[in-house]
Protein backbone atom coordinates (compact mmCIF):
# COMPACT_ATOMS: atom_id res chain seq x y z
CA UNK A 1 0.00 0.00 0.00
CA UNK A 2 2.71 2.47 1.04
CA UNK A 3 4.89 1.52 -1.94
CA UNK A 4 2.09 1.98 -4.51
CA UNK A 5 1.01 5.27 -2.93
CA UNK A 6 4.55 6.56 -2.97
CA UNK A 7 4.97 5.61 -6.59
CA UNK A 8 1.77 7.43 -7.54
CA UNK A 9 3.03 10.54 -5.76
CA UNK A 10 6.42 10.54 -7.42
CA UNK A 11 7.73 7.87 -9.76
CA UNK A 12 10.95 9.78 -10.26
CA UNK A 13 12.32 9.62 -6.68
CA UNK A 14 13.40 6.21 -5.28
CA UNK A 15 12.02 5.09 -1.94
CA UNK A 16 14.23 5.67 1.07
CA UNK A 17 15.17 2.84 3.45
CA UNK A 18 13.37 4.66 6.25
CA UNK A 19 10.11 4.65 4.31
CA UNK A 20 10.43 0.96 3.49
CA UNK A 21 11.14 0.26 7.17
CA UNK A 22 8.05 2.22 8.18
CA UNK A 23 5.92 0.23 5.77
CA UNK A 24 7.23 -3.09 7.13
CA UNK A 25 6.67 -1.98 10.74
CA UNK A 26 3.12 -0.92 9.95
CA UNK A 27 2.36 -4.31 8.38
CA UNK A 28 3.79 -6.12 11.42
CA UNK A 29 1.76 -3.90 13.76
CA UNK A 30 -1.50 -4.74 11.97
CA UNK A 31 -0.74 -8.48 12.24
CA UNK A 32 0.31 -8.41 15.92
CA UNK A 33 -2.44 -6.00 16.92
CA UNK A 34 -5.13 -8.35 15.69
CA UNK A 35 -3.24 -11.55 16.68
CA UNK A 36 -3.01 -12.62 13.06
CA UNK A 37 -6.79 -12.79 12.77
CA UNK A 38 -7.42 -9.64 10.79
CA UNK A 39 -9.24 -6.52 11.94
CA UNK A 40 -12.51 -8.41 12.38
CA UNK A 41 -10.72 -10.96 14.55
CA UNK A 42 -9.36 -8.15 16.70
CA UNK A 43 -12.84 -6.68 17.14
CA UNK A 44 -14.25 -10.10 18.10
CA UNK A 45 -11.43 -10.45 20.66
CA UNK A 46 -12.32 -7.10 22.19
CA UNK A 47 -16.02 -8.01 22.42
CA UNK A 48 -15.12 -11.37 23.99
CA UNK A 49 -13.01 -9.58 26.60
CA UNK A 50 -15.83 -7.14 27.41
CA UNK A 51 -18.31 -10.00 27.93
CA UNK A 52 -15.90 -11.86 30.19
CA UNK A 53 -15.24 -8.70 32.18
CA UNK A 54 -18.97 -8.21 32.78
CA UNK A 55 -19.14 -11.80 34.06
CA UNK A 56 -16.37 -11.04 36.52
CA UNK A 57 -13.96 -13.50 34.90
CA UNK A 58 -11.21 -10.95 34.25
CA UNK A 59 -9.93 -7.80 35.91
CA UNK A 60 -8.38 -6.34 32.77
CA UNK A 61 -5.81 -6.99 30.09
CA UNK A 62 -2.12 -6.37 30.24
CA UNK A 63 -0.12 -4.48 27.66
CA UNK A 64 -2.10 -1.23 27.69
CA UNK A 65 -5.42 -2.66 26.46
CA UNK A 66 -4.30 -3.84 23.02
CA UNK A 67 -6.68 -6.40 21.44
CA UNK A 68 -3.95 -9.04 21.34
CA UNK A 69 -2.86 -8.58 24.96
CA UNK A 70 -2.95 -11.38 27.51
CA UNK A 71 -6.13 -11.82 29.54
CA UNK A 72 -5.51 -11.80 33.30
CA UNK A 73 -7.57 -14.35 35.23
CA UNK A 74 -8.92 -13.50 38.67
CA UNK A 75 -8.27 -16.04 41.44
CA UNK A 76 -11.48 -16.20 43.48
CA UNK A 77 -11.02 -16.19 47.24
CA UNK A 78 -11.79 -19.47 48.99
CA UNK A 79 -15.01 -19.49 51.03
CA UNK A 80 -14.60 -19.33 54.79
CA UNK A 81 -14.59 -22.70 56.51
CA UNK A 82 -13.80 -23.89 60.03
CA UNK A 83 -11.61 -26.98 60.48
CA UNK A 84 -11.32 -29.13 63.59
CA UNK A 85 -7.79 -29.00 65.04
CA UNK A 86 -7.91 -30.80 68.40
CA UNK A 87 -10.46 -32.26 70.78
CA UNK A 88 -10.14 -33.03 74.51
CA UNK A 89 -12.74 -33.92 77.13
CA UNK A 90 -13.31 -30.23 77.99
CA UNK A 91 -12.08 -28.16 75.04
CA UNK A 92 -12.22 -27.85 71.26
CA UNK A 93 -9.57 -26.21 69.09
CA UNK A 94 -10.42 -25.04 65.59
CA UNK A 95 -8.70 -23.21 62.74
CA UNK A 96 -9.40 -21.61 59.38
CA UNK A 97 -7.49 -20.29 56.39
CA UNK A 98 -6.68 -16.58 56.67
CA UNK A 99 -8.05 -14.14 54.12
CA UNK A 100 -6.06 -11.32 52.58
CA UNK A 101 -9.01 -8.97 52.85
CA UNK A 102 -9.98 -9.46 56.48
CA UNK A 103 -9.45 -7.09 59.40
CA UNK A 104 -10.66 -9.63 61.96
CA UNK A 105 -12.80 -12.75 62.37
CA UNK A 106 -15.86 -13.57 64.44
CA UNK A 107 -16.80 -17.09 65.58
CA UNK A 108 -20.24 -18.09 66.86
CA UNK A 109 -21.07 -21.26 68.78
CA UNK A 110 -24.20 -23.07 69.89
CA UNK A 111 -25.05 -26.31 71.68
CA UNK A 112 -27.98 -28.47 70.51
CA UNK A 113 -31.00 -26.18 70.01
CA UNK A 114 -29.57 -23.17 71.84
CA UNK A 115 -29.10 -19.80 70.18
CA UNK A 116 -25.88 -18.75 68.50
CA UNK A 117 -23.41 -16.95 70.79
CA UNK A 118 -20.33 -14.99 69.73
CA UNK A 119 -17.22 -16.47 71.36
CA UNK A 120 -14.36 -14.86 69.42
CA UNK A 121 -13.46 -11.53 67.81
CA UNK A 122 -9.82 -11.36 66.77
CA UNK A 123 -7.16 -11.44 64.07
CA UNK A 124 -5.74 -14.95 64.50
CA UNK A 125 -6.83 -18.11 62.69
CA UNK A 126 -6.68 -20.58 65.62
CA UNK A 127 -9.19 -20.69 68.48
CA UNK A 128 -9.46 -22.92 71.56
CA UNK A 129 -12.80 -23.00 73.33
CA UNK A 130 -12.50 -24.27 76.92
CA UNK A 131 -14.88 -25.26 79.74
CA UNK A 132 -17.01 -27.56 77.62
CA UNK A 133 -18.84 -30.76 78.59
CA UNK A 134 -17.21 -34.14 77.87
CA UNK A 135 -18.72 -36.13 75.01
CA UNK A 136 -20.88 -33.24 73.82
CA UNK A 137 -21.45 -31.94 70.30
CA UNK A 138 -21.24 -28.25 69.44
CA UNK A 139 -21.77 -26.20 66.28
CA UNK A 140 -19.49 -23.39 65.09
CA UNK A 141 -19.63 -20.86 62.27
CA UNK A 142 -17.30 -18.10 61.13
CA UNK A 143 -17.36 -14.76 59.33
CA UNK A 144 -14.81 -12.06 58.54
CA UNK A 145 -14.93 -8.26 58.60
CA UNK A 146 -13.17 -5.98 56.13
CA UNK A 147 -13.48 -2.17 56.11
CA UNK A 148 -16.46 -2.42 58.42
CA UNK A 149 -18.35 -4.90 56.25
CA UNK A 150 -19.07 -8.46 57.38
CA UNK A 151 -18.96 -11.46 55.05
CA UNK A 152 -21.58 -14.16 55.06
CA UNK A 153 -21.24 -16.78 57.79
CA UNK A 154 -19.57 -20.02 56.83
CA UNK A 155 -21.56 -23.23 56.86
CA UNK A 156 -21.91 -24.53 60.45
CA UNK A 157 -19.44 -27.24 61.44
CA UNK A 158 -20.19 -29.83 64.13
CA UNK A 159 -17.43 -30.78 66.59
CA UNK A 160 -17.51 -33.06 69.63
CA UNK A 161 -15.43 -33.20 72.77
CA UNK A 162 -14.14 -36.68 73.59
CA UNK A 163 -15.31 -38.78 76.53
CA UNK A 164 -13.38 -39.13 79.79
CA UNK A 165 -12.60 -42.74 78.82
CA UNK A 166 -11.12 -41.68 75.48
CA UNK A 167 -9.15 -38.96 77.23
CA UNK A 168 -7.54 -41.57 79.49
CA UNK A 169 -6.47 -43.79 76.57
CA UNK A 170 -5.35 -40.98 74.31
CA UNK A 171 -1.90 -41.31 72.71
CA UNK A 172 0.73 -38.79 73.89
CA UNK A 173 1.98 -36.01 71.65
CA UNK A 174 4.46 -37.23 68.99
CA UNK A 175 8.02 -35.95 68.73
CA UNK A 176 8.97 -34.34 65.43
CA UNK A 177 12.40 -33.34 64.10
CA UNK A 178 13.20 -31.60 60.82
CA UNK A 179 15.96 -33.44 58.95
CA UNK A 180 16.32 -31.18 55.93
CA UNK A 181 14.27 -28.93 53.65
CA UNK A 182 11.73 -31.60 52.69
CA UNK A 183 11.82 -34.32 55.38
CA UNK A 184 10.89 -34.68 59.05
CA UNK A 185 11.31 -37.64 61.39
CA UNK A 186 8.50 -38.61 63.77
CA UNK A 187 8.61 -40.74 66.92
CA UNK A 188 5.63 -41.75 69.03
CA UNK A 189 4.57 -44.19 71.73
CA UNK A 190 2.11 -46.84 70.62
CA UNK A 191 -0.04 -48.35 73.39
CA UNK A 192 -0.13 -52.08 73.99
CA UNK A 193 -2.70 -54.15 72.13
CA UNK A 194 -2.69 -51.70 69.24
CA UNK A 195 -2.73 -53.19 65.76
CA UNK A 196 -1.81 -50.23 63.58
CA UNK A 197 -1.40 -46.45 63.66
CA UNK A 198 -2.86 -43.62 61.61
CA UNK A 199 -0.80 -40.46 61.00
CA UNK A 200 -2.16 -37.08 59.88
CA UNK A 201 -0.42 -33.84 58.90
CA UNK A 202 -1.62 -30.25 58.85
CA UNK A 203 0.02 -27.05 57.64
CA UNK A 204 0.53 -24.06 59.89
CA UNK A 205 -1.84 -22.09 57.65
CA UNK A 206 -4.82 -23.56 59.53
CA UNK A 207 -6.16 -25.82 56.78
CA UNK A 208 -7.66 -29.30 57.23
CA UNK A 209 -5.93 -32.45 58.45
CA UNK A 210 -4.68 -34.85 55.77
CA UNK A 211 -4.17 -38.56 56.38
CA UNK A 212 -0.69 -39.77 55.41
CA UNK A 213 -1.25 -43.44 56.23
CA UNK A 214 -3.59 -45.63 58.28
CA UNK A 215 -1.44 -48.76 58.14
CA UNK A 216 1.72 -47.85 60.08
CA UNK A 217 3.11 -50.72 62.12
CA UNK A 218 6.10 -49.19 63.91
CA UNK A 219 6.75 -46.18 66.11
CA UNK A 220 9.17 -44.26 63.87
CA UNK A 221 8.47 -42.75 60.47
CA UNK A 222 9.71 -40.13 58.04
CA UNK A 223 7.49 -37.75 56.10
CA UNK A 224 9.10 -36.63 52.86
CA UNK A 225 8.24 -34.24 50.03
CA UNK A 226 7.31 -31.35 52.31
CA UNK A 227 7.82 -27.73 51.26
CA UNK A 228 11.08 -26.08 52.35
CA UNK A 229 10.77 -23.53 55.16
CA UNK A 230 7.10 -24.37 55.85
CA UNK A 231 5.58 -25.29 59.21
CA UNK A 232 3.70 -28.54 59.90
CA UNK A 233 2.01 -30.27 62.82
CA UNK A 234 1.25 -33.99 63.18
CA UNK A 235 -1.08 -36.23 65.19
CA UNK A 236 -1.67 -39.98 65.60
CA UNK A 237 -4.24 -42.50 66.71
CA UNK A 238 -4.10 -46.29 67.03
CA UNK A 239 -6.47 -49.14 66.25
CA UNK A 240 -7.10 -51.33 69.31
CA UNK A 241 -7.11 -55.05 68.47
CA UNK A 242 -9.40 -55.89 71.43
CA UNK A 243 -12.14 -53.32 70.94
CA UNK A 244 -11.57 -53.13 67.16
CA UNK A 245 -11.98 -49.36 67.35
CA UNK A 246 -9.79 -46.35 66.72
CA UNK A 247 -8.70 -44.41 69.79
CA UNK A 248 -8.98 -40.62 69.98
CA UNK A 249 -6.29 -38.66 68.15
CA UNK A 250 -3.24 -37.62 70.13
CA UNK A 251 -2.59 -34.00 70.99
CA UNK A 252 -1.09 -32.34 67.88
CA UNK A 253 2.65 -31.87 67.89
CA UNK A 254 4.14 -28.43 68.08
CA UNK A 255 4.68 -26.78 64.71
CA UNK A 256 7.99 -27.89 63.20
CA UNK A 257 9.49 -26.02 60.26
CA UNK A 258 11.40 -27.75 57.51
CA UNK A 259 14.81 -26.21 56.96
CA UNK A 260 15.49 -23.54 54.39
CA UNK A 261 18.31 -24.14 51.92
CA UNK A 262 21.03 -21.52 51.66
CA UNK A 263 20.77 -19.81 48.22
CA UNK A 264 24.38 -20.73 47.42
CA UNK A 265 23.53 -24.40 46.91
CA UNK A 266 20.82 -23.75 44.33
CA UNK A 267 23.24 -21.41 42.63
CA UNK A 268 25.83 -24.20 42.53
CA UNK A 269 23.68 -27.23 41.71
CA UNK A 270 20.39 -25.98 40.29
CA UNK A 271 17.01 -27.38 41.39
CA UNK A 272 17.48 -31.13 40.92
CA UNK A 273 20.08 -33.80 41.64
CA UNK A 274 20.03 -37.54 40.86
CA UNK A 275 20.78 -40.57 43.02
CA UNK A 276 22.39 -43.91 42.16
CA UNK A 277 19.03 -45.31 41.03
CA UNK A 278 18.60 -42.46 38.54
CA UNK A 279 15.76 -40.86 40.51
CA UNK A 280 15.46 -37.09 40.64
CA UNK A 281 16.02 -35.59 44.09
CA UNK A 282 15.23 -32.02 45.11
CA UNK A 283 18.26 -29.97 46.03
CA UNK A 284 16.27 -28.83 49.10
CA UNK A 285 17.22 -32.14 50.75
CA UNK A 286 20.60 -30.48 51.40
CA UNK A 287 19.04 -27.89 53.74
CA UNK A 288 20.56 -27.83 57.22
CA UNK A 289 23.41 -30.18 56.26
CA UNK A 290 27.16 -30.01 55.82
CA UNK A 291 27.69 -30.51 52.08
CA UNK A 292 30.73 -32.02 50.38
CA UNK A 293 31.24 -31.27 46.68
CA UNK A 294 33.15 -34.25 45.30
CA UNK A 295 34.99 -33.87 41.97
CA UNK A 296 35.88 -37.31 40.64
CA UNK A 297 35.76 -39.64 37.62
CA UNK A 298 35.46 -43.35 36.85
CA UNK A 299 38.60 -43.37 34.67
CA UNK A 300 40.79 -41.82 37.41
CA UNK A 301 42.79 -44.48 39.44
CA UNK A 302 43.38 -42.21 42.49
CA UNK A 303 39.64 -41.44 42.51
CA UNK A 304 38.74 -45.11 42.50
CA UNK A 305 41.05 -45.64 45.46
CA UNK A 306 39.64 -42.70 47.48
CA UNK A 307 35.91 -43.17 46.74
CA UNK A 308 35.45 -46.41 48.80
CA UNK A 309 37.06 -44.76 51.84
CA UNK A 310 34.85 -41.69 51.47
CA UNK A 311 31.76 -43.91 51.06
CA UNK A 312 32.58 -45.83 54.26
CA UNK A 313 33.00 -42.53 56.15
CA UNK A 314 29.72 -41.20 54.71
CA UNK A 315 27.74 -44.32 55.65
CA UNK A 316 29.12 -44.28 59.19
CA UNK A 317 27.94 -40.69 59.60
CA UNK A 318 24.48 -41.62 58.27
CA UNK A 319 24.20 -44.32 60.93
CA UNK A 320 25.04 -41.70 63.56
CA UNK A 321 22.33 -39.40 62.13
CA UNK A 322 24.92 -36.76 61.29
CA UNK A 323 23.65 -34.14 58.87
CA UNK A 324 26.21 -34.65 56.14
CA UNK A 325 25.66 -35.01 52.40
CA UNK A 326 27.88 -35.29 49.33
CA UNK A 327 27.21 -34.16 45.76
CA UNK A 328 29.23 -35.89 43.05
CA UNK A 329 30.52 -33.69 40.21
CA UNK A 330 31.58 -36.03 37.44
CA UNK A 331 34.52 -35.57 35.09
CA UNK A 332 33.61 -38.70 33.14
CA UNK A 333 33.65 -38.52 29.37
CA UNK A 334 30.47 -40.48 28.71
CA UNK A 335 27.17 -41.34 30.37
CA UNK A 336 28.04 -45.01 30.79
CA UNK A 337 31.11 -44.22 32.87
CA UNK A 338 29.10 -41.73 34.94
CA UNK A 339 26.26 -44.19 35.66
CA UNK A 340 28.66 -47.05 36.44
CA UNK A 341 30.65 -44.91 38.87
CA UNK A 342 27.55 -43.37 40.51
CA UNK A 343 26.13 -46.86 41.14
CA UNK A 344 29.03 -47.40 43.56
CA UNK A 345 28.22 -44.24 45.50
CA UNK A 346 25.65 -43.80 48.33
CA UNK A 347 25.14 -40.08 47.67
CA UNK A 348 23.70 -37.85 44.96
CA UNK A 349 25.17 -36.26 41.85
CA UNK A 350 24.69 -33.46 39.37
CA UNK A 351 23.00 -35.02 36.30
CA UNK A 352 25.52 -35.94 33.61
CA UNK A 353 23.60 -33.94 30.99
CA UNK A 354 24.27 -30.77 33.01
CA UNK A 355 27.74 -30.47 31.49
CA UNK A 356 27.83 -26.70 31.70
CA UNK A 357 27.03 -26.77 35.44
CA UNK A 358 29.77 -29.34 36.08
CA UNK A 359 32.35 -27.35 34.14
CA UNK A 360 31.40 -24.09 35.85
CA UNK A 361 31.79 -25.69 39.29
CA UNK A 362 35.29 -26.89 38.49
CA UNK A 363 36.27 -23.44 37.23
CA UNK A 364 34.60 -21.65 40.13
CA UNK A 365 36.58 -23.54 42.75
CA UNK A 366 39.80 -23.74 40.78
CA UNK A 367 39.88 -27.52 40.62
CA UNK A 368 43.26 -28.48 39.09
CA UNK A 369 43.12 -32.22 39.70
CA UNK A 370 40.91 -35.03 40.95
CA UNK A 371 39.86 -36.41 43.35
CA UNK A 372 38.93 -33.13 44.99
CA UNK A 373 36.54 -32.59 47.90
CA UNK A 374 35.27 -29.13 48.96
CA UNK A 375 33.15 -28.98 52.12
CA UNK A 376 30.55 -26.32 52.97
CA UNK A 377 28.64 -25.52 56.15
CA UNK A 378 24.81 -25.30 56.06
CA UNK A 379 25.25 -21.51 55.85
CA UNK A 380 27.08 -21.82 52.52
CA UNK A 381 30.55 -21.13 53.93
CA UNK A 382 33.48 -23.21 52.68
CA UNK A 383 34.93 -24.86 55.78
CA UNK A 384 37.41 -27.23 54.13
CA UNK A 385 39.36 -26.59 50.92
CA UNK A 386 40.88 -30.07 50.59
CA UNK A 387 38.78 -32.82 52.10
CA UNK A 388 40.83 -35.51 50.34
CA UNK A 389 43.94 -34.81 52.40
CA UNK A 390 42.22 -33.53 55.54
CA UNK A 391 41.67 -35.83 58.52
CA UNK A 392 37.88 -35.78 58.56
CA UNK A 393 35.98 -37.01 61.62
CA UNK A 394 32.38 -37.26 62.74
CA UNK A 395 33.07 -34.71 65.47
CA UNK A 396 34.41 -32.25 62.90
CA UNK A 397 31.35 -32.67 60.65
CA UNK A 398 28.99 -32.15 63.60
CA UNK A 399 30.93 -29.05 64.65
CA UNK A 400 30.59 -27.59 61.16
CA UNK A 401 26.90 -28.42 61.23
CA UNK A 402 26.38 -26.44 64.45
CA UNK A 403 28.47 -23.48 63.29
Amino acid sequence: YFVSRRRRMSMSRPLSRAMLGTAAAAACFVFVFCEGRGVEGGIRFKKEYQVRKLKGEVRGISGGGCFGSKVLEVEPEMPLQIFEHDSTHNSLTMSWLSRKKADYYEVHMKEADDTWVSIFNGTGNFLRKRNLEAGTEYAFKLRSSYNGNFSEFSDPVMMSTISLRDQATRMPMPKVEALDGTTVRLLWHRPERSLKTEMQVKGEDGGPWETISSEIGGTVARKRNLKPGNGYTFRFRCFNRDTEEWTAFSEPSGIVHTMSLHPLFKDLFGETLVNAQGDKVSVDTLAGKVVGVYFSAHWCPPCRMFTPRLAAFYQRLQQENAKFEIVFVSSDQDGYGFRTYLSEMPWMAIPFREQRTRMQLGARFGVKGIPCLKIFSPKGEMVCQDGVRASLSAEQIKEWQRA
